[in-house]
């Protein structure tokens, strides 16, 4: 017996989303001690507790089945993996402010917006992890734009932000 495909790209999305908050709670968190700009410090800290935390909410409601193959399910989405390898990278604290600001955090909030809804379990998760990243977004806004005004910055940020979001979009 096979398990209801609905199910399987339930999983799949779960467990996507686990995988990409939990491996940016280690990235993010690892921009922290080597961090001269203090209000980026705290930023970084701050959002990685809460992806952290996001990680674990959706282990958490990862439906188990015998069906499934749970390790199939906790796996990068198309991207990711080369996104992540791009941001691991960045050496410039403006430049993972703005990847993190412009790409990072909308896109998992879009990939949170695109999980079916029709489960209560799911939905609650969804709209609290959506809610955290909307606060997140909005509350980094001033600290990532003042730690990008550097015109020094500007060249670095620009081409950060482009070869992240190039391998987000990858297939």
């Amino acid at each position: 017996m096979a398990a209801d495909p609905s199910l399987r790209t339930l999983v799949v999305a779960l467990g996507g989303l686990a995988e990409v908050e939990g491996r940016l709670f280690e990235l993010v968190g690892s921009w922290v001690p080597g961090t001269t700009d203090d209000a980026l410090a705290v930023r970084f800290a701050t959002v990685s507790r809460e992806l952290g935390e996001h990680a674990l909410w959706w282990r958490e409601v990862l439906p188990e089945s015998v069906l499934l193959d749970p390790a199939a399910a906790l796996r990068l989405p198309a991207g990711w993996p080369a996104a992540l390898d791009a941001c691991a990278a960045l050496s410039a604290d403006a430049a993972r402010g703005a990847v993190l600001q412009l790409l990072l955090l909308p896109a998992v909030a879009a990939a949170c917006s695109d999980l079916p809804a029709d489960e209560r379990f799911v939905r609650r998760i969804r709209d609290r992890v959506l809610d955290d990243l909307a606060a997140a977004i909005v509350d980094g806004a001033d600290v990532t734009a003042r730690a990008c005004a550097d015109p020094a910055a500007a060249a670095a940020v620009g081409a950060a932000v482009a070869a992240v979001a190039a391998a987000l979009t990858a297939p």
